[in-house]
């Protein structure tokens, strides 16, 4: 199977699932080490120095908001 073809057929697989919501909770009932001064984004433990002016940003806005 090339790249084409494996694309293709992940992007159908998605576009068939059917997704269902089976829960919710507060983060720090159900995130294993969560903390209230834990904030999370969508990559790897950063510190703050070595974060982005983007990520700066939008972690202050979060903050404010």
């Amino acid at each position: 199977m090339d790249i084409e073809q494996a694309n293709l057929e992940a992007v159908g697989r998605m576009m068939e699932a059917r997704p269902v919501l089976t829960g919710m909770g507060r983060a720090l009932d159900v995130i294993p080490g969560m903390r209230e001064d834990l904030l999370l984004h969508a990559g790897p433990p950063i510190t703050w120095e070595r974060a982005s002016g983007p990520m700066r940003g939008a972690i202050t806005g979060a903050l404010i908001y």
